[in-house]
Parts: C-alpha cells; sequence; structure tokens
C-alpha cells in the first residue's frame, strides 16, 4: 500500500511512504485500508484524506478515523464518483481543476506503489537467481545490489565490470549465469 502527500496542490514526495501489508496475506482492499489508516493516522490528520476506491472503501476507512474531524473523500475510478463522509456521492466536472487535482494525486499513489512492488519483486528475483549461483552468498549479493541496484541493469553489465567488483573468478561466475538466464 502506499501515501503520497500533497501540500499546496503539489506532491511532498519526503512525505510519502509505501506500507508492507503484515496482518494478513493475500488481496484484501478493505483489510488493507484498516492496517495502514491505523498505523498512519493515530493523530494529527491532515485536512482532507481521499481513498482510492468507493463507498466501501470509504466506510472502512471511516470506522477506522472516527475522531478525524477532516473530510475523507474516496474515488472510484471508472464513473470518477466522489463519496465524502456524509453519505453524499457526486461527480465533478470533468474539465474541472478540482477533479483533475483529485484524480492526479489517486494516480501519482498508483505509481508510487507500483514502483515499490516492481522494487521488491525485482530484489526477490535477482536474490533466488544470485543465491542459486553455487559460491555466491549474501556479501555478494548486497555488493550486487547496492552496485547496480536493479535485474535491468545487471543484465547489461560486461563481463569486465563483474570481474572488477568481484574478482575474476566470481565475476565471470556470476556474468556467465546471468546471461544464461536472460
Amino acid at each position: 500500500a502506499s501515501c503520497v502527500v500533497f501540500k499546496n496542490g503539489k506532491a511532498s514526495k519526503e512525505d510519502y511512504r509505501y506500507y508492507n501489508i503484515k496482518s494478513f496475506s493475500g488481496i484484501n482492499d478493505y483489510l488493507a485500508i484498516e492496517e495502514v489508516l491505523k498505523r498512519r493516522y493515530k493523530e494529527n490528520y491532515p485536512d482532507l484524506i481521499i481513498i482510492d476506491g468507493g463507498k466501501g472503501h470509504l466506510n472502512t476507512a471511516l470506522k477506522i478515523l472516527k475522531k478525524n474531524k477532516n473530510d475523507i473523500i474516496s474515488i472510484a475510478k471508472k464513473e470518477e464518483i466522489i463519496y465524502s463522509k456524509n453519505n453524499l456521492e457526486f461527480k465533478l466536472n470533468k474539465k474541472s481543476n478540482s477533479l483533475k487535482l483529485v484524480q492526479k494525486i489517486r494516480d501519482e499513489a498508483h505509481r508510487f506503489c507500483l514502483k515499490n512492488n516492481r522494487i521488491k519483486r525485482n530484489k526477490e528475483f535477482l536474490k533466488s537467481e544470485i543465491y542459486n549461483i553455487k559460491g555466491v552468498g549474501k556479501k555478494t549479493f548486497i555488493k550486487l545490489i547496492k552496485e547496480f541496484k536493479s535485474l535491468e541493469k545487471l543484465k547489461k553489465i560486461k563481463k569486465s565490470e563483474f570481474e572488477k567488483l568481484l574478482g575474476k573468478k566470481k565475476g565471470i561466475k556470476v556474468f556467465n549465469n546471468i546471461n544464461k538466464q536472460c
């Protein structure tokens, strides 16, 4: 899950947060919303909280944020219906700046969350592939991740760069295994 923050209509990226869902496994939007809101908001609520989803998603948020006196809305993607905490639902003019801002915030939350998922998937794949190479352990794995950051970058590295970083024997071994898997 992700939380993005906008201040005065502009993204405040230093306040963005990722959340690894811990309370369950699988996919359940409602439980994820509950967990993230409990972890994120103990007090100091923002002026507006926007939940990505429909009425059910909003009701889950309202259940958790009972003490919040500020506004909470949700936006359902397909129809762009906005639901508010006092059971109102409405559509903003498709050309309005208000709708564009709400969409921008929602889309930024999606982008930020997907970025995190890609990074996690890359690391897991990389970890499993590199750990399968005989003679490669945690230290080598960490060296490779720090240096190259992603599988895509690792695939583009020349043999000489692996040798320089890991030594000739291990560098050739890792290079050959990564290029064999591609």
